[in-house]
C-alpha cells in the first residue's frame, strides 16, 4: 500500500509505503469540507526547514491513495517563536487573549487490501470522532510554563439554549481578519483543552499579517459575561453565591446611592439655613446701629435687657 503526496502541476513530492500491514491511517480529507493542513519536508536537504501545505485533493486508486498538495503559508508556531530568542511565551499571552490552535486532524482507516477507505473509531493514536480537531481561533484561560489551557470556538450555531455555548460577539474579533466575522463565534465551555505551545499559531490580523498582538481579545462585556457562564457550568454553586453576591453589592451600592443623595441634601439646607442666618444677623446689626443699640451682639443684647 502507497500513500503519494504530489503538487498541483502532479509533480510528485514524496510517499509513503507500506507492507504486512492491513490497515492504514491516512488524513481524513473531503471535499467541500474545512482546510486541512500538514507539515512536510519533501527536500532531500537535511537543512532545509519544513513546509506547510494544505490538502487540496485525494485520489484513491486500487492500493494508492494520492493527495494532492498546495504550498500554504508558514506561520511560525509560539514554541517557534519564542524560541528564535524572542520573549517568554507568557509575554504574549494573557486571560481572555484570542490565537489560532491547530488541534490537528482526524483520519481514515485505509484497507489495504480493499483499497477502501472508512472513518477511524478503533485507533486511539490519532483524534477520533467527537474530539476537537482542525486550526480554529480559541480564547484564553491559562498560561503555564510550557502549556496553554484554551476554550475553542466554533461556528456551527447551537441547535437550542445549549449551557455549554457561549456567543462572542463581533466587536471581540475588531482587530482581526474579516473571516473572523463571517459567522457567528460560540465558545465551547465543556470543550476545554490543553495544549502544547507548538500548536499555539498567531491569528490573521486585519492587515493580512500574522503576528502576536496583545490587541487580539475579548471585550470587557464578553470576559465578564465569559466568567459567569463558567462559573455557571462548572460549578453553579459557586455562580449562585456570585449571584447572591452581586445582588447584595447592588443592594448596598442603591443604599449608599440614598445616603449620600440625603447627604447632599442635607448640606444644601445647612447651607441654605447659614446663608438666612448671616442675612438676619446684618440686618439686626443694620437695625441696632441705626438705633443706636450697640456695635455688637453682647451689646445689642445688654441695651435691650435694659429697656426691659
Amino acid at each position: 500500500m502507497k500513500v503519494v503526496f504530489e503538487d498541483e502541476n502532479q509533480t510528485q513530492l514524496g510517499y509513503e509505503e507500506y507492507s504486512n500491514i492491513t490497515n492504514v491511517l491516512v488524513p481524513s480529507f473531503k471535499h467541500n469540507s474545512h482546510e486541512m493542513f500538514l507539515v512536510r519536508n519533501f527536500d532531500l536537504k537535511p537543512k532545509s526547514k519544513p513546509k506547510s501545505w494544505q490538502i487540496i485533493a485525494l485520489n484513491v486508486d486500487g492500493n494508492t491513495a494520492t493527495y494532492t498538495l498546495k504550498q500554504a503559508i508558514r506561520v511560525h508556531s509560539l514554541a517557534e517563536f519564542t524560541s528564535l530568542g524572542y520573549k517568554n511565551p507568557k509575554q504574549f499571552l494573557r486571560q481572555f487573549h484570542i490565537i489560532e490552535v491547530d488541534f490537528g486532524f482526524h483520519s481514515d482507516l485505509f484497507d489495504c487490501s480493499l483499497g477502501s477507505v472508512s472513518k477511524n473509531n478503533v485507533q486511539p493514536e490519532t483524534l477520533l470522532p467527537g474530539e476537537i480537531h482542525k486550526k480554529r481561533p480559541c480564547i484564553v484561560l491559562n498560561v503555564n510554563d510550557t502549556t496553554v489551557q484554551v476554550i475553542p470556538l466554533t461556528t456551527q450555531m447551537p441547535k437550542y439554549n445549549d449551557p455549554n455555548i457561549f456567543q462572542i460577539q463581533t466587536e471581540s474579533f475588531r482587530k482581526m481578519s474579516a473571516r473572523y466575522t463571517a459567522k457567528t463565534s460560540y465558545a465551547l465551555l465543556n470543550m476545554v483543552q490543553t495544549i502544547s505551545m507548538s500548536r499555539i499559531f498567531p491569528p490573521q490580523g486585519n492587515d493580512n499579517k500574522y503576528i502576536f498582538n496583545n490587541q487580539y481579545a475579548l471585550i470587557s462585556q464578553d470576559k465578564d459575561a465569559l466568567k459567569i457562564a463558567l462559573a455557571q457550568y462548572y460549578n453553579n454553586d459557586l455562580a449562585v453565591k456570585i449571584k447572591l453576591l452581586d445582588n447584595n453589592v447592588t443592594k448596598l451600592q442603591q443604599e449608599r446611592n440614598k445616603i449620600l443623595s440625603t447627604n447632599s441634601a442635607l448640606k444644601e439646607s445647612l447651607e441654605q439655613m447659614d446663608r438666612e442666618n448671616n442675612e438676619l444677623n446684618e440686618m439686626i446689626n443694620s437695625l441696632a446701629v441705626h438705633l443706636n443699640l450697640g456695635n455688637s451682639f453682647e451689646e445689642i443684647r445688654e441695651t435691650i435687657k435694659g429697656l426691659d
